[in-house]
């Protein structure tokens, strides 16, 4: 198994027959044994992301899968298998109760990223004012809450696999647009100044005649992106 320092990648395929009991890896893995750790991994995996997928909501697949969610918690769980306790006295040999306390992790990782996505939907409510500012349609509010996510990307990245190449899509897409639309985006909703700021900033003449840009600005980021986009 890598270092604890990263994360657990999906345990490679070891015959279940060849693995000990769970008491006996998991008293080795509590020792710093990280190839115990690394069966008890492989092990305990399809359970794990099976219980993961029932626990994950829909809202949350466009941009995030499951799979990530099972990484984390064992990468987790490497790092604070030294805490664990192993009930010498029962008859079971541990799998039931280590199984449960990865699932106990599972269900912190994906309800850590419920409270992160709805930070993000928070933040979202300033975006549909900015909406009706600027008379946009439902294609504008879409862009406007891809740029959300962006935002809250930015201040708490996310681990996924599947959002970092959503991001990565997006800001690929911003740096393409001309330099006046980009640099408006990211004035006005990456940054978060009002359009009297960033009338003042960028040289527009008005408040109104920066909500037109940006309006402008919204439909190119819309087309750039295409209609395939994660985010749409």
């Amino acid at each position: 198994m890598a270092s604890s320092q990263e994360k657990q990648s999906e345990p490679v395929a070891i015959s279940q027959a060849s693995l000990p009991a769970d008491g006996s890896l998991i008293t080795r893995a509590i020792a710093g044994d990280e190839s115990a750790f690394e069966a008890l991994a492989y092990r305990h995996f399809p359970a794990l992301r099976a219980i993961i997928d029932r626990q994950f909501p829909k809202f949350l697949r466009r941009l995030y899968d499951p799979t990530d969610i099972v990484q984390d918690t064992l990468f987790e769980a490497c790092r604070r298998i030294g805490g664990f306790k192993l009930d010498q006295s029962s008859a079971s040999d541990g799998h039931a109760a280590f199984f449960a306390w990865l699932a106990e992790i599972a269900r912190c990782q994906v309800l850590a990223l419920i409270r992160r996505h709805h930070a993000a939907s928070r933040l979202s409510d300033v975006m549909r004012a900015e909406l009706e500012a600027i008379g946009g349609d439902e294609a504008d509010g879409e862009v406007l809450r891809a740029l959300g996510e962006l935002v809250g990307h930015r201040r708490s990245p996310s681990k996924s696999a599947a959002a970092h190449e959503a991001i990565a899509e997006l800001e690929a897409a911003i740096s393409t647009l001309p330099k006046h639309w980009s640099d408006l985006i990211r004035v006005r909703y990456l940054e978060g100044h009002s359009a009297k700021e960033a009338a003042e900033m960028l040289g527009h003449p008005s408040e109104d005649a920066v909500r037109m840009a940006c309006r402008r600005a919204l439909q190119a980021l819309k087309g750039t992106l295409g209609t395939e986009s994660k985010f749409f």
